[in-house]
């Protein structure tokens, strides 16, 4: 689309529709169930746009819980998900992919945690690449540069162990 984002840490729902491959009305209808929880949008404080702004947590949140809800999950596991990772700063995020945390698993029978990937069969998990994502569109509709990329996983080291002869 051809349009700029006026506030580059705020999205609308068009945009979020656009990012999570929802549509538009259907996502209109997540929030109006409160699937998407109340507390992750604003109305426009001029009170003139019903249209809901969300903060780029909230964007990543419901990117990745769309991707669940696509594939058949429930609309309680989307509304896990969604406050799951919700609750993260940008900055918490990124510490969690630093420690090489990139997986969530979801659950709505005990707590959920980012968990690291032991393995590229786990790719479907990843949250790297939903951050990328949104970074990357925000950065094409504000007309600046993506900030802050998602460092790279750090390479396992194994233990050196002495051998006996």
């Amino acid at each position: 689309m051809a349009y700029r984002l006026k506030d580059p840490n705020v999205l609308n729902l068009r945009c979020v529709a656009e990012l999570s491959d929802i549509p538009y009305e259907s996502l209109s209808t997540l929030c109006g169930k409160n699937v998407i929880s109340l507390r992750s949008f604003q109305k426009d404080p001029n009170g003139k746009s019903p249209n809901r702004r969300f903060d780029v947590m909230d964007c990543i949140a419901i990117t990745y819980a769309a991707m669940w809800w696509k594939l058949g999950y429930s609309n309680v596991v989307f509304t896990a998900i969604h406050d799951f990772l919700s609750q993260f700063t940008e900055e918490q995020l990124l510490a969690e992919f630093e420690a090489g945390r990139r997986c969530l698993i979801p659950n709505t029978s005990s707590p959920m945690t980012l968990l690291p990937l032991y393995d590229d069969a786990m790719h479907i998990l990843n949250l790297d690449p939903v951050y990328a994502k949104v970074k990357s569109y925000m950065a094409r509709h504000t007309g600046t540069a993506a900030t802050n990329k998602a460092p790279a996983p750090k390479a396992k080291q194994r233990k050196a162990t002495a051998t006996s002869r």
